[in-house]
């Protein structure tokens, strides 16, 4: 992937390391991203599309175009909480929430997308993003998926197999984000 980043950060702490200062830190960060590109593969498995990452699979990955990226936080006493957490592309609409700790260095935000084209089989769990600025782990959420599966199955079973694809079935249709009004509302936040 590839695209730059600018950002505004407005905090202050206390203590005699830079890690002591993050970890007392408050105040705002946003970062934002106008352009670049990412894998198009990574963006479609953000939405357990297994249609579209199948089809990319065979046919090889391509660089899809990012319209915007947009990371909005609130800092209280070290710890990150986003207000608004936007990546916007052609094919989807991924909004996120959470925090990230800088005390005790560690991830806990959930990405949810939204799907702008149709396709016939996609999970649409959120992902998480979880554990250690060393060692993250990014997954999706177990509990949306196992619901949607078993749906699925439950379908299957008791009607038909075109009735078990309804629960995987994603219509797409999300409306693209207003990109300069979410720059624009995080470069005031700060």
């Amino acid at each position: 992937s590839g695209g730059k980043v600018g950002g505004q950060v407005r905090v202050a702490g206390v203590g005699n390391s830079i890690a002591d200062m993050l970890a007392t830190s408050n105040g705002e960060v946003a970062l934002v991203s106008r352009g670049g590109d990412a894998s198009e593969l990574a963006i479609v498995l953000t939405n357990l599309d297994l249609a579209q990452a199948a089809k990319l699979l065979l046919t090889g990955d391509r660089n899809a175009p990012i319209d915007c990226i947009v990371a909005d936080f609130a800092g209280d006493n070290g710890r990150l909480t986003a207000r608004n957490l936007v990546i916007d592309t052609s094919a989807e609409k991924i909004l996120g929430g959470g925090t990230v700790g800088l005390a005790n260095e560690r991830y806990a935000l959930t990405l949810e997308a939204k799907s702008k084209k149709p396709s016939l089989v996609a999970l649409r769990g959120p992902i998480v993003v979880e554990g250690t600025f060393k060692s993250p782990r990014v997954h999706p959420a177990t509990l949306p998926v196992v619901a949607r599966v078993g749906t699925w199955v439950a379908l299957g079973t008791l009607l038909s197999p075109i009735a078990a694809l309804l629960p995987l079935v994603d219509l797409g249709g999300s409306n693209d984000a207003n990109c300069s009004a979410l720059i624009e509302d995080a470069q005031q936040n700060v």
